[in-house]
């Protein structure tokens, strides 16, 4: 689901081609949600349920942080957005002429973003896959980026995915991660702190910065009663 700094809260109107009736909650609008912790990664299956639905993270358009860093010339090149959902993100950036996959595991979020696509005439690229076997693409990326999914995965998997990026990444090549901090009161994701992060990207990379921000979030979904409800950090990493 970026910026340089805070940014407050904007709703969001329906658009055709994401309205249906499948537009109603799904169990990660829900105040109890049981999801990720250190040993348990939030399981595919429950994506594609909350997908055939509309999961509270899935705007009309790309997320504003990310936007704003595209805007400030900081999404270049190749471009890899993982666990990319129904495609916001990835569009956005193939509309201003990047070479753009999107990789999610989720096969409705995929259908979903295929279909975005062609309705829009814009060239991206949308596969089904596993973010944690990154060297089955046989790729490399000037950029990955990353709104919303270390933070669903088992400490196992997040290390995982770690050293996956760092292998799909070319030599100085940037990963922009966005996950849920500490000050984040809705459950379901992990809450990661900026100490937690600076350990996990230790060797082989360089933490440039570390920014508070927050999800955006559909419009009446009781986000918005509290600003920390999806409070996140933006984090600009950079591969050795």
């Amino acid at each position: 689901m970026t910026q340089l700094s805070a940014h407050s809260s904007a709703t969001h109107s329906t658009s055709p081609e994401t309205r249906s009736a499948a537009d109603g909650l799904t169990e990660f609008d829900s105040p109890t949600f049981d999801g990720a912790h250190a040993e348990r990664s939030i399981a595919i299956s429950r994506f594609d349920e909350a997908y055939r639905a509309r999961p509270p993270w899935d705007i009309d358009g790309a997320q504003p942080a990310f936007a704003r860093l595209l805007d400030a010339g900081l999404i270049t090149g190749r471009v890899l957005d993982l666990g990319c959902g129904t495609g916001e993100n990835a569009l956005h950036f193939a509309s201003h002429d990047l070479d753009v996959t999107g990789l999610d595991a989720s096969i409705v979020a995929i259908d979903r973003a295929r279909t975005k696509a062609r309705r829009r005439g814009v060239q991206a690229r949308f596969i089904v896959g596993d973010a944690l076997r990154l060297n089955e693409l046989g790729e490399t990326f000037d950029t990955i980026t990353d709104s919303g999914l270390l933070h669903v995965l088992s400490d196992r998997e997040i290390e995982q995915l770690i050293r996956g990026i760092h292998a799909a990444l070319r030599p100085a090549g940037r990963y922009w991660l966005m996950c849920f901090s500490e000050r984040a009161t809705h459950p379901g994701p992990r809450k990661l702190t900026k100490a937690r992060i600076a350990r996990l990207f230790q060797a082989g990379w360089t933490v440039h910065s570390i920014h508070a921000t927050r999800f955006e979030t559909v419009a009446g979904r009781g986000f918005e009663e509290n600003e920390n409800a999806a409070a996140a950090w933006l984090v600009a990493i950079q591969r050795v």
